[in-house]
This record gives C-alpha cells, sequence and structure tokens, in this order.
C-alpha cells in the first residue's frame, strides 16, 4: 500500500508514480464535484442528539474500548443500540438493548455480556442478533421485536475462541449471513469464525492460522460464501525480536493486514494487503493500526482508516490516514487525513454512493462516488459531549444497516459512564 512500509527511500520512482495517481485521483474528485456541484442540501446536518443511558461501563474493557464492535442497527422498526453496564466485576459485565420509540429510548432486553463489549447486528427481516462472551464463552441471542418489545433467545456459538479477551468481532452481509470471529495465539496467531446460514440458523465453524495474533478485527461476510478481514497485530514486543521502550505497553501494535477467500467454509485466506512501521534505533516507539475504521464499498474495494507513529512520522504525534485498496489488492489511494478530524474515524456512503469520513472530533468530511474528500467539511455541534476513547459507532452495512441519506451514531462519553446518541442527516431536506 503507498507510503505504508517505513523503510521506502524518500523520493524515487515508487514515490513519483504515487504522486501521479493521487493527481489522477483528484483529478476524477473534481470532475465529479463539477457534475455534482454541492448545495445547501449536500451539507450533512446533526438532527438529533441524546443521552440513551447513563449507567455504561467504562474503563478497559468498557463501552469505550475496542472501536470495532457493530454497536448500533437501523431496521424498519425503528433504531437500536447495545451498551454494556457494570457487573459483578469487570469479567461479569451485562448487555443492554435499548430501542428509541417516540423520540426515548427503552431498555428492552438485556443479559450477561462477559468482559468485552457486545456485537449487535439485523438480519434484513429485522431480526436482532446480540452477541457476547459471557464466563468466556461465545453465545448469541436473536429476537425479532413486537409492538412493544422484544424476546431475545439465546445459544452457543460453535468453533470460537474461550477466555476473557477473545477480541470478539462480528459482521452481517445484505441477505442476513452473520460472521462472528475470535482471536487467539501469540506467535503464532489464529482467526476462528462461525458463520451462521440465515434460513437454517446452523453454524459452521472455520479458522485461519497467522503468523502472529492480530485483533481488532473488521469482519465482511458477503452473500456469494466469502469473507474480508482487516486487522492488527497485537504481539509482545518480544515476540517480533524487538526491545521494549522504556515506559510502553508491554503489546505493540505496529502493523496491520487486510485478507480475503471467496469461500470461508473451504479456501484459504490471502493477505491482499499489509501495512507496518518497524521500530529504529532513532525511533523505537511505534504503532501503525487499522483498529480506526474498515469499509468495504459498493464497488468491493476495501477503505481503511489507520494510524502510525514512528520513523514515518518523524517520531512526532501518532497520524492518521487513509486508504482504499481494489478488490484484487492493488493500493489505489493512501493520504493523511486533516488534523482537524480528530484520532479516530469512520467511512462510508450514503444510498446515492457518495463518500464521508466522520471524526471523533465532531467533523465530517463529505466526499464524491470514488472517495473521501478532504476539500469540503462540516463542524457537528455536539454540544457539551466530548467523544471519547475508539469514537462513533455508527450504522454501517457491517452491522446489517442500509445505505441511506442518514447515519445514526452512538459514542461514549463522561468518563465512558455515558452512552450517546446522534442522528446525522447526509443530505437532503
Amino acid at each position: 500500500m503507498i507510503a505504508m512500509n517505513s523503510n521506502l527511500p524518500p523520493g524515487g520512482s515508487r514515490n513519483l508514480r504515487a504522486r501521479a495517481l493521487l493527481r489522477s485521483i483528484s483529478a476524477v474528485i473534481l470532475g465529479l464535484a463539477a457534475i455534482h456541484p454541492a448545495t445547501a442540501e449536500d451539507t450533512p446536518r446533526l438532527m438529533t442528539l441524546e443521552v440513551v443511558a447513563t449507567d455504561a461501563a467504562p474503563g478497559d474493557g468498557g463501552n469505550g474500548w475496542g472501536g470495532h464492535q457493530c454497536r448500533i442497527v437501523r431496521t424498519r422498526d425503528g433504531v437500536f443500540t447495545a451498551y454494556t453496564t457494570p457487573g459483578k466485576n469487570d469479567m461479569s459485565r451485562e448487555w443492554r438493548l435499548a430501542w428509541r420509540r417516540e423520540g426515548e429510548w427503552k431498555v428492552v432486553a438485556g443479559g450477561l455480556a462477559g468482559r468485552e463489549p457486545v456485537n449487535l447486528l439485523a438480519s434484513p427481516d429485522g431480526t436482532l442478533h446480540v452477541i457476547g462472551w459471557p464466563e468466556g464463552r461465545a453465545r448469541g441471542w436473536s429476537g425479532k421485536p413486537g409492538a412493544n418489545s422484544i424476546a431475545m433467545r439465546g445459544s452457543a456459538i460453535p468453533g470460537l475462541s474461550e477466555g476473557h479477551w477473545p477480541y470478539g468481532s462480528a459482521g452481517i452481509d445484505d441477505r442476513g449471513r452473520l460472521c462472528v470471529l475470535s482471536s487467539e495465539g501469540e506467535k503464532p496467531g489464529a482467526f476462528r469464525w462461525s458463520i451462521r446460514d440465515p434460513e437454517s440458523g446452523a453454524w459452521t465453524p472455520g479458522a485461519a492460522a497467522l503468523d502472529y495474533r492480530h485483533c481488532y478485527t473488521y469482519v465482511f461476510p458477503d452473500s456469494g460464501g466469502g469473507l474480508a478481514l482487516v486487522s492488527t497485530r497485537d504481539v509482545r514486543w518480544e515476540s517480533l525480536g524487538y526491545t521494549q521502550p522504556f515506559r510502553q505497553f508491554d503489546y505493540v501494535r505496529n502493523a496491520f493486514g487486510y485478507w480475503r477467500t471467496p469461500d470461508a467454509a473451504g479456501a484459504p485466506l490471502h493477505r491482499l494487503a499489509f501495512g507496518e512501521e518497524k521500530p529504529t534505533r532513532r525511533h523505537p516507539v511505534v504503532s501503525c493500526t487499522a483498529q480506526g475504521d474498515a469499509y468495504l464499498d459498493t464497488k468491493g474495494r476495501m477503505h481503511i482508516v489507520y494510524r502510525r507513529a514512528g520513523a514515518s512520522t518523524g517520531g512526532e504525534e501518532e497520524e492518521v490516514r487513509y486508504a482504499v485498496v481494489s478488490p484484487d489488492g492493488a493500493a489505489l489511494t493512501d493520504v493523511k487525513v486533516p488534523w482537524s478530524a480528530g484520532i479516530y474515524c469512520r467511512v462510508f456512503q450514503d444510498e446515492r454512493g457518495r463518500f464521508y469520513l466522520l471524526g471523533s472530533d465532531g467533523v465530517i468530511f463529505s466526499g464524491g462516488t470514488e472517495t473521501v474528500s478532504f476539500k469540503t467539511k462540516t463542524k457537528l455541534k455536539l454540544r457539551w459531549h466530548q467523544v471519547e476513547d475508539a469514537g462513533f459507532g455508527i450504522s454501517a452495512p457491517r452491522t446489517g444497516t442500509p445505505r441511506a441519506n442518514v447515519i445514526d451514531v452512538v459514542f461514549p462519553s463522561g468518563g465512558g459512564t455515558k452512552w450517546i446518541y446522534g442522528r446525522i442527516l447526509l443530505h437532503g431536506g
């Protein structure tokens, strides 16, 4: 991927090709803007900002931890979000499912979540799915909303890692094929997943061996039986042969990968892209993590929001970057995200196919139908609510929410004890 490898020399033909590619992409974006000039109705606007809960679970493993989880969905029955509350200890938090009706939030279901935040997804028929790890074992609860309530029935999910740190992930395709994934190991590592058939409800386990453990995984099943994953390497410094810098955490996240398989039931995963930031004597503290976001667009391209720090940034503060990879793994673009966006960013499309990037500082950038543009931005008024930890959860297609002219978001605030909801009108009256 362009400029992802910190060992690339400055200048040279590779950088010339990169600059030429970026100029071509910029020309396309400007051309699209000329064809579809921006109007007042194209300016995103925050329409709703509400407090869902004030008893949310804070801290490590609380609602703000991770960022890769599916946290909010919009169906024909309305908007739903799932969050965790404190339990008897940090390994036994509880989940709550809240439903927005007539401008108010009501908790309609709950259960034992385990340590990590739960995932919330929706099938095309409106059935909701909550995924958690109570007592260190994967479990799913499913139910379809009725007139005023919902009955969620739970069952075990086979084939997944056991323990309190599964780094649980989930995604669903447009026909309701649900995939739940866990990470395990160190050196080597592994992905384990289980895919639920939308017609029979049966689960089919799968696994892939990795050279190292990868976590914070974004999961994209497709209706053809395939699977796409974007995940960050997360291992101890010594596992990579590195010297742990003074006062640094025991684990280093300095690389990420993008994998695909056309058949999650039988074909191997192939890594299509890789980003890494290696430590140097002058810059021993490094990071390169795709924990920011990943989005599979309508043309099969993967959009990755990643952060890096080290020799490539001159040892300065971590920078945010936005990359696009073609279906066959070719790097299409890789650019720096403006500082005004904030450290955690989400990328998505509306129903017209236009792209947006929403930053944790409440700034949203509007683009064309090929990529995000950083020429047009809008500052959203979040009042006194600060977007904390891993940033916004959004109603993206991987949650089971169709693309629309609105995006529903949730985020932790108030030291992690508050769960805040917002609705952003992307375009239109």
